[in-house]
């Protein structure tokens, strides 16, 4: 009887041992699957979370072009203003970032000297020299945000600008219309001087990312 108990005992133990094991094994797997699942939903969190402050940094980037370094001053014909016998030295415009800055623009007959006498001619000449301060600096006249003018007996000349104005603006879009100033003076720089124009531009934006 002794001897049937003990092999009793063995033969329990060797078919309880395998149970023990498998029932081991499921708790394991059901435990590594909790932790999968929990790290899952913390990264889905995350991402619910992360995901539009990344989506408006991207896009956000290639606006960032807008802000850039000064360039400083653009080489133009006012180069030959900087000796003792023309005006204090200035520069044709200036380049901050993204905006160009023009000093004063008048109709010259000889830079830094003189200007047209002839009214619609001195008018005509001062618009070509805006536009190609404004193409030395990399914008186009769709690219002024801001100007202002000064005139001479404004109620006799307006009308003769407006018409220069006109065809300097030809080809744009109404919505591209700059703000504009226009001051009555009762003289300016030159003698003769009948209109000065100075403006701000902004260079276009850069909307990809290969700028």
């Amino acid at each position: 009887m002794a001897e049937e108990s003990e092999l009793e005992m063995v033969l329990g133990s060797e078919q309880e041992q395998p149970v023990r094991s498998a029932g081991f094994t499921r708790r394991t797997l059901v435990g590594i699957m909790a932790s999968i699942l929990g790290v899952l939903g913390v990264c889905m969190l995350i991402a619910s979370t992360e995901t539009p402050t990344l989506r408006a940094n991207v896009l956000r980037t290639p606006q960032q072009k807008w802000v850039g370094k000064s360039e400083g001053a653009v080489e133009g014909k006012f180069q030959k203003c900087d000796s003792a016998g023309g005006t204090p030295q200035i520069a044709e415009a200036y380049v901050s970032g993204d905006f160009i800055f023009t000093s004063g623009v008048v109709g010259y007959d000889v830079i830094c000297k003189s200007v047209i006498q002839d009214r619609d001619e001195q008018f005509k000449k001062l618009f070509q020299m805006l536009g190609e301060s404004l193409a030395n600096a990399g914008v186009k006249p769709g690219d002024i945000v801001s100007a202002t003018s000064y005139h001479v007996d404004m109620k006799n000349t307006i009308s003769s600008f407006i018409t220069q104005r006109a065809l300097f603006f030809q080809g744009i879009t109404k919505d591209q219309y700059p703000a504009w100033t226009a001051v009555g003076v009762s003289e300016l720089y030159y003698p003769g001087e009948l209109a000065e124009v100075t403006v701000m531009a902004r260079k276009p934006p850069c909307m990809t990312f290969e700028c």
